[in-house]
């Protein structure tokens, strides 16, 4: 799953959404699985995949909603050439381990006690989260388009002319 909810156009991590992660904390504190390894998971591409619309939304287009029609188009897509993909592993993480570090940290005999405190099972599964979001940032690939741009954007102007990058 997408722990910010879903796919980020622009490859930067969006906040992430506690929903999946609690659920399958709640899981594992409660013994329905023994265990749940966590592997942050990086995909980049070279190019954004909706290059044309999410260059509409940054120029203020509504995002548009999408269809089973979409779903169906995806093959197509899928087909064309979106340069190399870079898909890299974090180190898997325990979430019985991860729990037994908090227990360690909270001082107190077992996970169990903090299921009742909403606030508290919800700040730990935030602390999880942001951990998972930072391994992601750790093994991301900084693609060359990116690069090129961030380049262009810190120029002393703020970007280039046609003419200056056109040789």
């Amino acid at each position: 799953f997408f722990i910010e909810g879903g796919r980020s156009r622009s490859g930067k991590l969006g906040s992430p959404k506690l929903g999946m992660i609690s659920s399958i904390m709640d899981a594992v504190a409660q013994g329905l699985v023994p265990d749940v390894n966590i592997v942050p998971v990086s995909i980049m591409y070279d190019r954004v995949i909706e290059g044309r619309a999410y260059t509409s939304e940054l120029m203020g287009e509504k995002k548009k909603k999408e269809s089973l029609l979409d779903l169906v188009q995806v093959r197509r897509v899928l087909r064309l050439n979106f340069g190399r993909v870079h898909v890299r592993f974090a180190q898997p993480r325990s979430l019985s381990q991860y729990f037994q570090s908090v227990v360690e940290h909270e001082g107190i005999v077992a996970i169990e006690q903090l299921m009742g405190d909403h606030e508290k099972w919800m700040k730990i599964a935030r602390r999880l989260a942001h951990r998972v979001i930072y391994e992601i940032n750790e093994v991301s690939v900084v693609p060359p388009t990116a690069l090129v741009a961030t380049v262009l954007l810190h120029q002393h102007h703020r970007g280039i002319t046609i003419q200056d990058l056109v040789f």
